[in-house]
């Protein structure tokens, strides 16, 4: 229920915007996208090298439908990788366990971090040089929960503010201030992860993880005043956030976009605990 009711507050602050006559140029992703579905589409040669995962899911879609079994999504070995987000370091932040989505007692973790060579080199879990996808695709733009819904939860939280009976018109210009607390615009994620495997430069495991975790540490302040403003953590009695909570970071695949969510370790506890 968690997660749909997520997806539902990003379509919200995706569409709930008033729609304008003329719709905008199509971004280098959707060309992209667009390429590919048109070379299928004709019987086309399709591009030689790796695609994007946004391309390569739009084929997939066109060849096997929306959900189809077969369409690229994050890979059984990435979904193994138990992920904190509390220090910068590499060494201490993933363990690797059954199901990294899953909290099991009977489980025995892996270190991802296995030391260093001769030469002083880290070394890794061997699926730190898997493909992070099910098949193998040149970058990866993924959606980021809390930061690409902040702004709906800026929302939610102070609509009923400065407009209690919403009847404002969606074509008066957004409020941008309320209560001293500015609105979070431009705030969402917008970080691609680029390939380095080897062969044709796909993404790696360790690929995601290392520009990620980068990534996410430089924008845990964020991510804790977003989370704060989350009024779905309050509805489940979620605790307070501070400086020091402790947090998760789960990867999986949300009909069929490549997904990460944020949540406290005991949020996680709470809803992945097996029972």
């Amino acid at each position: 229920m968690r997660f749909t009711i997520r997806l539902g507050i990003s379509l919200l602050s995706l569409f709930g915007s008033s729609a304008s006559i003329s719709s905008p140029p199509p971004s280098k992703r959707q060309q992209q996208q667009q390429v590919v579905i048109m070379a299928y589409n004709n019987n086309n040669p399709l591009p030689s090298t790796l695609l994007s995962y946004d391309a390569q899911l739009a084929l997939d879609v066109a060849q096997n439908g929306d959900f189809g079994h077969d369409n690229v999504q994050i890979s059984d070995d990435a979904l193994r990788i138990h992920w904190t987000l509390d220090a910068p370091s590499l060494e201490t932040a993933f363990t690797v366990v059954d199901h990294g989505n899953l909290l099991d007692p009977r489980d025995m973790p892996e270190p991802y971090f296995l030391g260093s060579d001769d030469q002083g080199k880290p070394k890794w879990h061997r699926y730190a040089a898997s493909p992070f996808t099910t098949k193998p695709v040149a970058s990866v733009r993924p959606a980021v929960d809390p930061l690409d819904n902040w702004e709906a939860f800026w929302e939610a939280t102070h609509r009923v503010h400065y407009d209690p009976d919403w009847e404002r018109s969606k074509e008066e210009p957004p409020v941008q201030i309320c209560c001293g607390v500015a609105r979070p615009t431009g705030k969402g994620s917008e970080v691609v992860v680029q390939g380095t495997g080897a062969p044709g430069g796909f993404v790696t495991v360790h690929d995601f993880l290392t520009t990620m975790h980068a990534y996410l540490m430089s924008r845990r302040e964020d991510i804790l005043e977003a989370m704060h403003m989350d009024l779905l953590r309050k509805r489940l009695g979620s605790e307070d956030i501070g400086s020091d909570t402790k947090l998760i970071v789960t990867p999986m695949t949300l009909m069929g976009v490549p997904s990460i969510t944020v949540s406290t370790e005991k949020e996680w506890t709470r809803f992945n605990r097996v029972r």
